[in-house]
């Protein structure tokens, strides 16, 4: 038998949720906390892929992208982000303007275990060496128009804080490749392709080994 008194001492004594000022305006239909759930961030796709395969995910001008595809891309990168070393914890770099690749690299990331750093594409390389060096991160993961700035903030770096690996996408790798194009796309500039095509050259002849750089690296930037 459970003695009441012993279970009116403990019910008394129990820790209650510390009243707020704000709490005076609190909606009374909502608490005034929530329990996270036990399912990773990744399950919410996963269950959406699932769930609506064929249904709209993203739309980028004319081109659909379904859960499915989203999904499947972004299992891909996650896998090519582990054959790079990226472990559970690990920081990544993800420096994009809007576009399907931002949302597709943010979920690689998360598939593979690793952390999100999210970079402001306007931040500069003085200011992108910080966000090298402070999460200790070895990939980033960016587009044509803003590689040729972390390449600059790399390069400035003593060679044990550089990164290991730039991925780098264009914003036309998302375009639908059956579109008809509408004109020609600006080239980028002398300087952009020099401080890329450096970049990739100092892995290329990499003293420990064989290039560490992102086979799919394109150097040329272009811009839609």
């Amino acid at each position: 038998m459970t003695d009441p008194s012993s279970t009116a001492a403990a019910t008394s004594t129990a820790p209650k949720m510390t009243e707020r000022a704000h709490h005076r305006f609190w909606p009374r239909r909502l608490p005034h906390s929530i329990s996270p759930p036990a399912t990773p961030l990744w399950d919410n796709l996963a269950t959406s892929a699932r769930r609506y395969p064929d249904k709209a995910a993203l739309v980028f001008f004319d081109r659909v992208y379904s859960y499915a595809q989203v999904t499947a891309m972004a299992e891909r990168l996650a896998g090519r982000l582990h054959a790079m070393g990226v472990a559970k914890g690990d920081r990544v770099l993800l420096d994009m303007q809007n576009c399907p690749q931002l949302v597709i690299a943010h979920w690689a990331i998360l598939r593979a275990n690793a952390v999100v750093v999210p970079i402001n594409p306007m931040n500069r390389a003085e200011e992108l060496k910080h966000y090298i060096v402070d999460p200790d991160a070895k990939v980033a993961i960016t587009t044509g128009d803003l590689a040729a700035e972390i390449a600059r903030a790399n390069a400035a770096l003593p060679a044990e804080q550089r990164l290991a690996h730039l991925i780098v996408t264009q914003f036309t790798d998302a375009f639908d490749p059956e579109a008809q194009p509408e004109g020609t796309m600006p080239e980028a500039s002398p300087e952009q392709v020099s401080l890329i095509s450096d970049f990739i050259a100092n892995f290329e002849h990499d003293a420990d080994g064989p290039s560490r750089c992102h086979p799919g690296t394109r150097i040329r930037a272009r811009r839609p």
